[in-house]
């Protein structure tokens, strides 16, 4: 028989993602919408919180989560705004999963995160295509 129970580690990764959507998506997205504007703030703060590296291994700069739990952060992003899912669905399979396929030791070392974000900080690891999206400057 499946077990449909979430574990105690996916039901405090549904908690947070649906707490930063109220607190921190919520309020902006109606704004972003009427004025076409991209939400710099709300993608740096998911990128804080790890969810562009979610489901790849920590040796490669990811949290070492799975698709189960990228599903979860997806449906609760997804209740508050749709938008918000946009960088984080494209991000994983253009971007990271890439990573995952490359060995990391044969990855150069970043001179920095961007070319459009000379204030950025510069990747932390080989591996941190995952926390890119961290280093977006503040606007």
């Amino acid at each position: 028989m499946l077990d449909t129970q979430l574990t105690d580690e996916q039901t405090q990764l549904k908690k947070t993602v649906a707490a930063f959507a109220r607190e921190v998506v919520a309020p902006v997205a109606a704004h972003h919408d009427e004025t076409k504007t991209f939400p710099y703030d709300v993608v740096r703060q998911m990128g804080e919180m790890g969810l562009f590296g979610l489901p790849f291994p920590e040796e490669y700069g990811g949290m070492g989560g799975d698709y189960f739990a990228l599903c979860l952060v997806l449906e609760e992003l997804g209740k508050v705004d749709q938008s918000a899912l946009v960088p984080l669905i494209s991000h994983w399979p253009s971007c990271s999963t890439a990573v995952v396929r490359v060995p990391p030791a044969s990855l150069p070392a970043p001179a920095s995160v961007s070319p459009k974000a000379p204030n950025a900080s510069p990747a932390h690891s080989r591996g941190s295509h995952c926390s890119f999206w961290a280093s977006v400057p503040k606007r």
